[in-house]
């Protein structure tokens, strides 16, 4: 009895799997990815905004810090401290602010981080690097949410998954080429990737107002 166990034990795999010799039964017809044409607006502000924080990388910031001011990772560190307070305190305001002050913290936001580039762009010294990248993640951390919470009112329930998997998928295809855009940039001038972010982050601010109050 025992060995008739096994045996069947054994060749239960034969009996449930297909023979190796059998086709496949899976019919493929192929892959659409697409995104709707109502949606080309938020496409367009996240393409955008991928690329403007994509031309301005943690190297670019490093490479301006030691390698044009020839400060070390220490002053490097102390910005980075920076940023995290900036985005303690910005996330202190939004979550006192409430949804009531959304737009005016939005254009604060933009503002502030279009500032950042703007003193990045003039080659500052480090006493301002510091605070000048505590004022971006001020700015940024402003932005996120009210941000998030407009682009999510646009977006319908039942096509969310597919919007914004495509989103996701296109903001990685443009980080396959940010690095080498802003590596190229900084060959030419270190501080022209913050230059080619401010333009940048300039139009993203116009496109999201003028969508947002249609």
């Amino acid at each position: 009895m025992l060995r008739s166990f096994f045996s069947l034990y054994n060749n239960l795999p034969h009996k449930i799997l297909p023979p190796l010799n059998k086709e496949e039964r899976i019919e493929s017809t192929g892959l659409v990815f697409r995104i709707d044409r109502e949606f080309k607006h938020i496409l367009l502000i996240e393409a955008l905004t991928t690329l403007a924080w994509g031309l301005a990388p943690s190297i670019v910031f490093l490479n301006y810090v030691i390698n044009v001011l020839g400060k070390t990772l220490f002053e490097a560190m102390l910005a980075e401290v920076s940023v995290s307070l900036g985005g303690l305190i910005a996330t202190y305001i939004t979550e006192r602010a409430g949804k009531k002050y959304a737009k005016k913290l939005m254009v604060i936001g933009f503002a502030l981080i279009a500032l950042w580039a703007f003193i990045m762009l003039l080659q500052p010294p480090i006493i301002i690097v510091i605070p000048a990248y505590f004022v971006m993640k001020l700015g940024d951390t402003l932005v996120f949410p009210y941000y998030r919470s407009w682009l999510f009112s646009k977006i319908p329930k039942d096509k969310a998954p597919t919007v914004f998997a495509a989103l996701s998928s296109y903001d990685k295809v443009i980080n396959l080429f940010t690095p080498l855009i802003a590596s190229f940039l900084a060959t030419i001038q270190p501080v022209l990737p913050y230059g080619a972010s401010l333009i940048l982050f300039i139009i993203v601010a116009l496109v999201i107002f003028t969508v947002y109050n249609k």
